[in-house]
């Protein structure tokens, strides 16, 4: 709810705010059976963080997350 509220108070400055989800990622909290290499999944939210709309939880992948 923190980021939705950011996106419109921050919107009239042309802040975007967008909270993001990174997918289950090889780290040390991850674990090494996790599907996605750190490089894959920080390329995947690059992208979205340029066509995602302030105020959206997007996914490194592309798909919208439900509030």
């Amino acid at each position: 709810m923190l980021v939705r509220k950011f996106a419109v108070e921050l919107g009239p400055r042309e802040i975007s705010c967008v909270m993001m989800s990174p997918g289950w990622v090889k780290t040390d909290m991850g674990r090494p059976e996790a599907p996605l290499e750190p490089e894959e999944s920080i390329a995947g939210m690059l992208r979205e963080f340029e066509v995602a709309p302030s105020g959206a939880f997007a996914g490194w992948d592309g798909v919208g997350k439900a509030w």
